[in-house]
C-alpha cells in the first residue's frame, strides 16, 4: 500500500522531511517547502548544490534534473519487477519510458540495474554515468556504478564511485554504510599491505 504525502493528499510520500513532523512527504512537496530550516537534511542540501553552481559564472557544469512523480512511480514499478525475477518485464517498461523520458537519470539508472542484474557491467555502468551526467549528485548511481566495478574486479574504479557515494549520499542510508565499509576495508588492507591510504593509492594510479 502506498503511503501518501500528507502535505498535498494526493501524491506518493517517498521523502522523510525534517518540517512537517517529520513524516513522509513526495518530492514535489519538499522541493515547495523546503527553506533554510531543512539545513541538515540531503535533498537541501543537494538543492543548494545545485543554486550555487547556477550562480557560479565559469568553471561550473549547469543541470536541470527532471522531477516527475509518475515516472519516479513507474521506475520503482519496473524495478520491483526486476527485483522479482521478472528481468524482460521489468526491461520492456523502462525502455518504454525511456523513449519520452530520455532526460530522467532515474530512467538511465534503472535501465543500468537491469543490465547489472543481466551482468553486463560495461552497459550498467555507461547508464549510470548517463544518470549522474544529468543529476550529478545522484548516489544511488555511483554505488551501483561502484557495485559493477567490484564485480569487474576493477578496485580502483570501486573506490572513486563509493567515494562519491560516502560525499554525496545520506549517512544513514544502507547503501552509504555499505560503500563506507568497502572503504575503510580496501584502506586497512592497502596499509597492511603496501603502507599507504586511499588517497595515496589513487595518486599513484593516476601517475
Amino acid at each position: 500500500m502506498k503511503r501518501i504525502c500528507p502535505v498535498c493528499g494526493t501524491r506518493k510520500a517517498k521523502r522523510a522531511c525534517l518540517l512537517p513532523a517529520h513524516e513522509m512527504i513526495c518530492p514535489l512537496c519538499c522541493a515547495a517547502i523546503r527553506n533554510a530550516e531543512c539545513e541538515g537534511c540531503r535533498h537541501y542540501e543537494t538543492a543548494e548544490q545545485y543554486r550555487l553552481s547556477k550562480v557560479k559564472s565559469t568553471g561550473t557544469k549547469h543541470f536541470v534534473a527532471e522531477i516527475n512523480e509518475e515516472v519516479e512511480d513507474a521506475v520503482d514499478d519496473a524495478l520491483d519487477l526486476v527485483e522479482h525475477g521478472h528481468i524482460e518485464k521489468g526491461k520492456a517498461m523502462i525502455l518504454e519510458l525511456l523513449k519520452e523520458h530520455s532526460g530522467n537519470h532515474t530512467v538511465h539508472f534503472a535501465l543500468g540495474v537491469v543490465h547489472a542484474k543481466k551482468k553486463q557491467y560495461d552497459e550498467a555502468i555507461a547508464c549510470f554515468d548517463k544518470a549522474t551526467e544529468i543529476f550529478p549528485y545522484y548516489a544511488p548511481a555511483y554505488f551501483n556504478k561502484g557495485v559493477a566495478y567490484k564485480e569487474k574486479l576493477e578496485p580502483t574504479n570501486a573506490i572513486r564511485a563509493f567515494q562519491k557515494v560516502v560525499a554525496l549520499g545520506d549517512p544513514q542510508e544502507d547503501y552509504v554504510r555499505e560503500a563506507n565499509r568497502f572503504l575503510t576495508g580496501m584502506e586497512k588492507s592497502l596499509i597492511e599491505t603496501d603502507g599507504i591510504d586511499l588517497n595515496t593509492h589513487l595518486d599513484g594510479e593516476k601517475i
